[in-house]
């Protein structure tokens, strides 16, 4: 299949997006440079769009990161699962 559209990638980092779109590479970036580059090309392509997402928004976090109580079942309700007492109440 040929991809049409780019593939939207939520990232909750300012700074990342903006060195993947800025082709000036500042000192700070300079280990980390071969994966803007490819950053760089695949949005050119129009392959990737990285899109800001809030840090509380990043429903990944609930797969990732340790979250209190709260913050996992707000992300677990964005992506509408429930736990099994839900499951019984419906």
């Amino acid at each position: 299949m040929k991809q049409r559209k780019a593939t939207k990638v939520d990232i909750d980092n300012q700074a990342a997006i903006a060195i993947s779109n800025n082709p000036i590479f500042h000192g700070k970036t300079k280990l980390f440079k071969l994966k803007y580059y490819f950053l760089r090309e695949v949005q050119k392509n129009n392959k990737l769009q990285l899109i800001y997402c809030k840090t509380k928004d990043q429903l990944a976090d609930m797969l990732t990161k340790s979250l209190s109580k709260t913050s996992f079942e707000t992300l677990r309700d964005k992506i509408d699962v429930c736990n099994e007492r839900c499951k019984e109440e419906c």
